[in-house]
């Protein structure tokens, strides 16, 4: 299986691996609440797929992890599957690559680190997130990180900014093509999380109007989020909405709205936490009241909430509000154990509190950007210095370069007046060479028209013979001489640059090759018979037609023929063979000469 990219996007590749291994894996974790059965499952439908990716090796660790903090509530084996899974990418070099699941793993591992009060490695997660989210990522798939960034300062008590940050979210997850049923939750959270700020910020009236948003959207979604979905919201109203009321002094209002939020999440499978922080306060409202049996029973109810579900917070109030219960009850030996497991709850929860708040998380965030800064700056300088000696160095060179030019220039000057010396020189002989050759010109016209004469007085004379009646022999004697004749005449006018009567020798003719060889092989048969030489046409067409220049091929065959004669010995025999293959006409000479060595 190769690791090679193949996919034009990370979106399109966790698209794929989400089809064909992830979710149906992830199905049946949830399913089991254990790996047994959805690891090997996972690692067969990845085998099947004979295909791998970096992104399918760390989310097969992030499975694990999410294993770890789902169901086994192991907060350190799952911090440790998340960095093995963001080592997956970072050993490769791969984490910008594929942003999007780095910044998640990022963000959960934040997140975890925060929980085990590892705040300085959870700063320095979500400060890596937002890099690579502000570099890479879209604004609606940025919301996640403003999500947690927003979690982590209400923790820390930053209310302002846990403010800022919520708007942030909102209107980054406003600008998603899809508003699923997902992020229709999420965003009714994120109204009523802002209400919650500005709750603590002592802004009720404001904190009133985000707590009626968070409701109304989900009331305008209620079909396609669902009975459950609709009630678990309305619970978290109601109890929202009460704690206005307790800062209002309108404790029957807060009584009755704590009530109807307790009853709607308390069942299963519902906002179990939120009641239970409900009941908690209900029970104060009842202190407040003097209603001590209802808060008795009140307390009683958030016991055993927590011991099903243990709470660091919700156990400190119960604490100290059954401190407070024996205290208003007159029983002061039971005040007194419950305010010292109070004391000493409280005091680990505030030093761990004190911790938190001083390793801010939008302080450090903006601590570390300005370190980066500074480091870019600090680099940006360097590289100024570097450009600054690249300039000067440029400088002597330009003004060596220019003192090299002028150098040259003097010299040329210098040059020149032997370049133009010698230009009159070659400028004399080329017009001397020039009268020279129209000179050989003229004497090449004088000899070519002197011989017209006695060449034309031949071709005249064998005509004139010809008109007798003469034996076969000397009939084939004299064409061959009239032949000869015509191709010496043909030749002068060539030299004199005429050709009278007929086209430009540019332009080739239709020739029949079978009668140009014949009369080319009569020609030369008497230089044959002289070495007692045969020279023997094998011809398979009779019309073998081409186009060409007729006296060319004429004095090829020729040549080729003389040199034949010449080097072949006495007696000898020379075959001359002509062929039509495939639209070609083939002329072969052999004779039986020594021929060229190799």
């Amino acid at each position: 299986m190769g690791c090679q990219p193949e996919w034009k996007s990370e979106k399109e590749e966790q698209s794929y691996w989400n089809a064909t291994v992830v979710d149906t894996a992830f199905k049946v974790l949830y399913q089991d609440k254990n790996p047994n059965r959805a690891l090997p499952l996972y690692d067969s439908l990845l085998r099947s797929s004979n295909r791998t990716s970096l992104y399918v090796k760390a989310t097969r660790l992030a499975m694990l992890a999410n294993y770890n903090f789902f169901f086994t509530l192991d907060k350190a084996a799952t911090s440790r599957y998340i960095d093995s899974a963001l080592a997956v990418y970072s050993e490769n070099n791969q984490q910008e690559h594929y942003p999007r699941s780095y910044v998640g793993l990022l963000i959960f591992g934040g997140e975890m680190a925060f929980q085990q009060a590892n705040y300085t490695k959870s700063n320095e997660y979500f400060f890596l997130a937002k890099q690579l989210s502000d570099k890479y990522l879209d604004p609606c798939e940025r919301s996640g990180f403003t999500y947690n960034a927003a979690m982590v300062s209400y923790r820390q008590q930053n209310y302002t900014q846990s403010a800022v940050y919520f708007k942030e979210a909102f209107a980054s997850q406003a600008t998603c093509p899809i508003q699923t049923g997902g992020i229709v939750l999420q965003q009714q959270e994120i109204l009523s999380n802002i209400g919650l700020c500005l709750l603590r910020l002592k802004q009720y009236d404001s904190a009133a109007l985000y707590f009626n948003k968070s409701l109304q959207m989900a009331e305008k979604y209620k079909d396609s989020l669902g009975v459950v979905a609709i009630e678990k919201i309305r619970g978290v109203y109601y109890g929202n909405m009460a704690k206005i009321s307790v800062v209002q002094g309108k404790l029957q209002e807060a009584e009755q709205l704590f009530s109807k939020s307790i009853a709607l999440n308390s069942r299963p499978g519902y906002e179990i936490t939120d009641a239970l922080s409900a009941q908690i306060q209900l029970a104060e409202v009842y202190q407040k009241l003097g209603q001590y049996p209802r808060m008795k029973v009140t307390l009683q109810a958030v016991r055993q909430g927590l011991d099903s579900l243990p709470n660091s917070d919700g156990e400190v109030n119960w604490r100290r509000l059954t401190a407070s219960y024996y205290r208003d009850t007159n029983q002061p030996l039971e005040e007194l154990r419950y305010f010292k497991l109070y004391n000493e709850l409280n005091d680990s929860l505030v030093q761990n509190q004190k911790l938190l708040v001083q390793t801010d998380l939008a302080q450090q965030l903006k601590a570390k950007e300005q370190d980066l800064h500074i480091t870019v700056l600090t680099k940006n300088n360097q590289l100024n210095r570097i450009y600054l000696l690249t300039a000067v160095l440029l400088t002597v060179m330009a003004a060596i370069i220019l003192v090299l030019i002028y150098q040259n220039y003097r010299r040329s000057k210098k040059n020149v007046v032997t370049l133009s010396f010698l230009n009159n020189e070659i400028s004399q002989q080329k017009t001397a060479l020039e009268i020279a050759n129209q000179e050989k010109d003229r004497i090449l016209q004088v000899v070519a028209h002197d011989l017209r004469s006695p060449i034309g007085s031949t071709v005249y004379m064998a005509d004139m013979v010809l008109m007798e009646e003469q034996d076969e022999k000397t009939t084939a004697l004299l064409e061959s001489i009239k032949s000869a004749s015509h191709q010496a005449l043909h030749l002068t006018n060539e030299l004199l640059g005429i050709r009278s009567g007929e086209q430009s020798s540019t332009q080739k003719e239709r020739i029949n090759l079978a009668l140009l060889v014949k009369d080319t092989i009569q020609q030369l048969n008497y230089k044959a018979a002289e070495k007692g030489q045969d020279i023997h046409l094998e011809n398979d067409a009779e019309n073998l037609m081409i186009k060409g220049f007729p006296d060319r091929i004429n004095r090829l065959v020729g040549n080729l023929l003389e040199n034949a004669i010449k080097f072949s010995p006495l007696q000898g025999k020379i075959i001359v063979r002509l062929d039509n293959q495939t639209n070609q006409a083939i002329l072969s000479i052999t004779d039986n000469g020594l021929g060229i060595s190799k």
